[in-house]
């Protein structure tokens, strides 16, 4: 019973918060094409209130990451977030709240966390070489959390 439901959780994952920025830019009720280069990729959740992981995050070009920021449910509670890249290797799309953790189907049951929260960093990686994504985090008194993601784009090896 347990192992539909981890396939369920991880298929509306895919289409909640991978199609949209698969198709760039694409406005409501139009056709979407993709080639389908590139993977989802989920990457471990970094907590925001710990120093962050430098290794970098190895991708192609065309894949889709997540990268899951987890914070404890207790005040203050993230108001907004910001993400951007400095270099041109990949695009930062978006940043959404996720009702808990993504998890990769598995022959074991897994269970969520309970009093922890998430934001989901949408990247997509357009060209070979390195970036990092600073991912700006106000919490609701004032304080800005900086969490930042090294990323290392290979070409696609078409």
């Amino acid at each position: 019973m347990k192992s539909p439901v981890t396939a369920l959780m991880f298929v509306s994952a895919f289409f909640c918060f991978a199609a949209p920025i698969l198709a760039d830019d694409a406005k409501p009720g139009e056709a979407v094409t993709s080639d389908l280069e590139g993977q989802l990729r989920i990457a471990q959740p970094v907590n925001l209130h710990e120093p962050a992981n430098t290794l970098p995050h190895a991708c192609t070009v065309g894949d889709v990451f997540v990268l899951p920021i987890q914070y404890p449910i207790s005040p203050p509670f993230p108001k907004s977030a910001t993400a951007s890249s400095d270099g041109a290797a990949v695009t930062a799309k978006d940043v959404v709240r996720a009702s808990g953790q993504l998890a990769y189907l598995t022959m074991k049951p897994q269970t969520g966390r309970i009093g922890v929260g998430y934001l989901l960093v949408l990247v997509k990686a357009v060209e070979p070489g390195k970036a990092t994504v600073n991912v700006k985090v106000t919490l609701a008194d004032g304080k800005v959390k900086e969490v930042p993601f090294a990323i290392k784009v290979d070409a696609d090896g078409k």
